[in-house]
């Protein structure tokens, strides 16, 4: 797997992933891929009626079992689930999606694979890795790593760690010598990839306005980066 035509700075690296196939169909071999956007997975069906599911971030493999005793020969993607519909060669008519209950437990349970677990629940909000993130949050905190702190609660899946609470936590915590603070870290990984909501825009306002960089938050409001409240503009009103 490769990325085509991708931005200059792309962290994407080129997969090469290797599969297997059953002893029962040792010849076997790949007729149909279809890609899924939002779950950020690649279905791959064979000949002999085997499908595979792979991690596109990662490469590797989520689930393999046989859908189907005929060749699917077509397929499309299925707008309506973000898998796919594919037709066999006597006729029948296959959906294949994802559980959006179960994917995110199964990958934890059943593959063991925490970081594939969180990759996935975060590539598609997912829920199932509530307790997880919890965890390796105050882990972090506990053991000092506040950089990781920030990062876990600023791509919580769905925002569950995005909340009052966190924020008083980074808030409480040290700044190392020369560093940005673990507050500041979580604000600026949300600025790269998500729009504040009320309460973080006012809690990034408030230090920004007092070191005078009135213009940060203006750039912000211009790129909808941030949330117009009451107290931010008042907050606002007052930095001028």
């Amino acid at each position: 797997m490769l990325e085509v035509g991708g931005e200059a700075d792309s962290k994407f690296e080129k997969k090469a992933v290797e599969f297997f196939f059953p002893r029962e169909a040792a010849g076997d071999f790949p007729v149909v891929m279809e890609a899924s956007e939002k779950f950020g997975t690649l279905f791959m069906l064979t000949k002999a009626g085997y499908l595979f599911v792979f991690d596109i971030l990662s490469g590797k493999t989520i689930f393999m079992n046989r859908i189907s005793a005929n060749t699917i020969f077509t397929s499309c993607r299925h707008s309506a689930t973000d898998g796919l519909l594919g037709i066999n060669t006597i006729g029948q008519v296959l959906a294949v999606s994802i559980d959006e209950t179960n994917i995110v437990p199964y990958i934890t349970t059943t593959l063991q694979d925490i970081d594939l677990a969180l990759s996935v629940a975060r590539q598609g909000n997912l829920p199932g890795a509530e307790q997880l993130v919890q965890q390796l949050f105050a882990q972090a905190l506990a053991t000092g790593n506040y950089a990781k702190a920030a990062e876990v609660a600023a791509t919580s899946p769905g925002g569950i760690l995005r909340g009052a609470a966190t924020i008083q936590r980074l808030k409480a915590v040290p700044t190392a010598p020369g560093q940005p603070s673990p507050l500041l870290q979580y604000f600026s990984i949300l600025l790269d990839s998500a729009k504040l909501n009320e309460l973080e825009s006012l809690e990034l306002a408030r230090p920004v306005l007092q070191q005078g960089k009135k213009a940060l938050i203006e750039k912000w409001l211009e790129e909808d980066k941030v949330s117009l409240s009451f107290s931010l503009t008042f907050s606002h009103s007052r930095g001028n």
